[in-house]
């Protein structure tokens, strides 16, 4: 199913974006939660895929299988609230000590024309494709499809540790309608009393929630639920009015369905990232079942700053409501690291060169990943230290490999232009690790003692990059080394930086397994009293064999 392979390659960049390597993943507990609802992929190969094809308890554990995690894995199905329902689950398994770190993820594809006829029969649909949340034109969601993955920490531990963090969970919450007028109506009572409990239980104020990133899907019914809903809470917090802007990301990229709440999550971590709140589209006329002019809320129509001020935290919201009558509610702060902004201030000067390590699975990739480094050091900032240490300690290591010893950005992209050439240059290194490697254990421990010795060595510029020449030729050959003791204590911090470029290569299913395919062997398999689905766009079409 491809909604398990795009998964496996969002997750694994989520780690390496949190600049988790080898020893990270091995040394801690490492949960999986991911909100999905079921995959239609299996129509197309008429179940002819192995038991674990489509499987979603298999989606969610294939990275932890294939890295060999051991934190609690889930897959969680709430409809459209899955996604930030399976964010929750990971909060809670996070200040349960059950993991130190979880994978929050949320995923949605439409690989078959029957989810489009299915929400087209039941009205779901947007006539015109757009989505108009808020606005008086509403009439339905635009389908759209995401994977989407974020890395959870307890914060204590994450700045013990020197990850780089993007922004604070201040609180979460979930509940149920109940009986309602029908099983999919939404209750405002019900979410009416998720916003209090998440507001009281973890003291927000909603005077000072700035912005807030609405389930909207866009219908005439469930918005004016949603943000009347949140009048009546915030009205007993604040008198203050037109303060807080409201967004639905359903109008930049459609409904993603489970994986929509992790849309929003990421929409709004980002707004506090580049210190912007995006526009809301296509709302030109306001909602009258909305009472807009007495309400703390305005519709963000066009991208408004949203700048750091000093001393205090901007604090944002994401609703997420599901067609099961789930409901998640989660408050989001932003984060400033004044202690490690300033221990890092200091770091690059004490190295008078730099280790840059590079490996992938194939050369065709290596040579993409380079590509990628030399982009980045022409157009980033990033500090040389953390860069090289997250590149040596943050990353897996394969058997393509690829090292550079230099002294600043220009002298870096100039050797890595050279890579895969002809020119010899003695500060380039490339090698092809043998999958039997074992190395010599005289070697290793030579390489040990070059680390140990390396910070004293780093006052005199020529046996320091003699020592790196030697550490970049074992690192091609294939040695793991303990390369956190190339910098001392305390440790730089990793980075956010470029993740792999996972070969585009295309699966897909064959024809002959097609669900339109004639073959009598399959058939033959289908139990007599099951009907197949043979509908088509213009015809809805059952048989049976």
């Amino acid at each position: 199913d491809p909604q398990q392979r795009l998964f496996l390659e969002q997750a694994w960049k989520a780690l390496e974006d949190a600049g988790y390597g080898a020893e990270a993943v091995r040394s801690q507990k490492i949960g999986m939660f991911v909100g999905v609802e079921q995959g239609d992929y299996h129509s197309l190969t008429n179940w002819q895929g192995g038991i674990t094809s489509n499987n979603n308890a298999v989606l969610a554990s294939r990275l932890g299988y294939f890295l060999n995690l051991n934190g609690p894995v889930m897959a969680i199905d709430t409809a459209c609230s899955s996604g930030l329902v399976a964010a929750h689950q990971a909060i809670l398994s996070l200040r349960g000590g059950e993991c130190d770190a979880a994978v929050a993820a949320g995923v949605n594809l439409f690989l078959t024309p029957g989810p489009f006829i299915k929400m087209a029969q039941s009205g779901m649909l947007s006539r015109d494709g757009k989505c108009y949340t808020f606005d008086k034109r509403a009439n339905g969601l635009a389908p759209g499809e995401a994977v989407a993955v974020v890395l959870l920490k307890r914060l204590s531990m994450a700045e013990s540790d020197g990850d780089p963090i993007y922004a604070v969970i201040k609180g979460s919450g979930i509940n149920y309608d109940g009986k309602t007028n029908g099983i999919t109506a939404p209750s405002g009572s019900s979410q009416m009393k998720l916003l209090k409990a998440v507001y009281d239980q973890y003291s927000v104020n909603p005077e000072d929630i700035e912005y807030i990133v609405t389930h909207g899907t866009g219908t005439k019914l469930g918005d004016p639920v949603e943000i009347n809903a949140l009048y009546g809470v915030f009205k007993e917090y604040t008198k203050r009015q037109g303060y807080c802007a409201l967004t639905s990301t359903k109008t930049n990229f459609g409904h993603s369905m489970a994986a929509s709440g992790l849309v929003s999550l990421i929409s709004l971590v980002q707004s506090l990232r580049h210190e912007t709140i995006p526009a809301s589209l296509h709302c030109e006329e306001e909602n009258d079942y909305i009472n807009w002019r007495q309400s703390p809320f305005y519709i963000n129509k066009t991208n408004r700053p949203w700048p750091f001020r000093e001393g205090k935290a901007r604090i944002g919201a994401v609703s997420a409501f599901g067609l099961s009558g789930t409901n998640t509610h989660m408050v989001v702060q932003s984060y400033f690291d004044k202690a490690g902004m300033a221990s890092r201030r200091g770091l690059q000067a004490h190295f008078p060169y730099y280790l840059l390590a590079l490996s992938a699975k194939t050369e065709e990739i290596l040579a993409e990943k380079i590509k990628d480094m030399i982009a980045l050091l022409q157009n980033g900032e990033e500090d040389l230290t953390q860069l090289s240490y997250t590149l040596l300690e943050g990353r897996q290591h394969f058997i393509y490999r690829c090292a550079v010893v230099f002294q600043d950005r220009e002298d870096a992209v100039y050797v890595l232009e050279q890579a895969g050439g002809r020119e010899k240059l003695p500060n380039l290194f490339q090698g092809k690790v043998p999958r039997d490697f074992t190395g010599s254990k005289a070697i290793e421990q030579y390489g040990q003692d070059l680390l140990n010795q390396s910070l004293s060595l780093s006052t005199n510029k020529s046996k320091y990059q003699e020592s790196l020449y030697a550490l970049a030729d074992l690192y091609c050959q294939g040695y793991e080394l303990p390369w956190h003791r190339l910098y001392g204590d305390p440790k730089p911090q990793r980075i956010n930086l470029t993740t792999y470029p996972f070969a585009r290569q295309t699966y897909w299913v064959s024809k002959t397994d097609a669900a339109d395919s004639a073959d009598s062997e399959v058939l033959a398999c289908i139990h007599p009293l099951l009907q197949r689905n043979t509908s088509t766009l213009s015809e809805q079409r059952f048989s049976t064999i």
